[in-house]
């Protein structure tokens, strides 16, 4: 079984910044130091009309639901592969692919960014498939929920790179 969800969140910034930042080598490393507790690292940029970045994250236990922590005593170790399209009437598409080491776990999205005036609003249709009987739809909409605030941090984290943070 497949779950899907749907997250918005909003950056105080017009698209332009917006998606010139996120087609930033420079972002993601901030990123990935910055999104959780354990700094990941950037193992691939490729700019183009299309960016596309790789990169090599730890999940910490603590951050996991208590359904999944359960059967995951450490941190996962994630492959992220996010893509950031051209932007085009003031609107951007891109995806995310999420691979779990060791785990039956698959995450994706589709991304878009869309400028509302002085504003970006930034989408995620996600899908979250957990292969495991009996436990895996359960699990599905535990990770699903939390899928929403992974947005919401990630707009913060943009806010705080176009203000200058690094």
């Amino acid at each position: 079984m497949t779950t899907h969800t749907e997250n918005t969140a909003t950056v105080t910034h017009p698209v332009e910044t917006v998606h010139a930042t996120l087609r930033d080598r420079g972002y993601w490393e901030f990123e990935t130091a910055h999104l959780t507790d354990e700094p990941g690292e950037v193992a691939s940029f490729t700019d183009g009309e299309t960016v596309t970045v790789v990169l090599n994250e730890l999940l910490p236990a603590a951050s996991l639901p208590n359904a999944v922590r359960s059967m995951v005593p450490q941190g996962l170790k994630t492959v992220r592969t996010v893509t950031v399209g051209p932007l085009t009437d003031g609107t951007a598409e891109g995806t995310t692919a999420t691979e779990i080491t060791g785990a039956p776990v698959a995450f994706s999205a589709d991304t878009t960014l869309r400028g509302e005036g002085d504003s970006t609003t930034l989408t995620a249709r996600s899908e979250v498939t957990v292969k495991i009987p009996l436990m895996g739809s359960k699990i599905e909409g535990k990770i699903a929920g939390a899928l929403g605030e992974v947005v919401e941090g990630q707009a913060a984290l943009i806010a705080r790179y176009i203000a200058g943070e690094r």
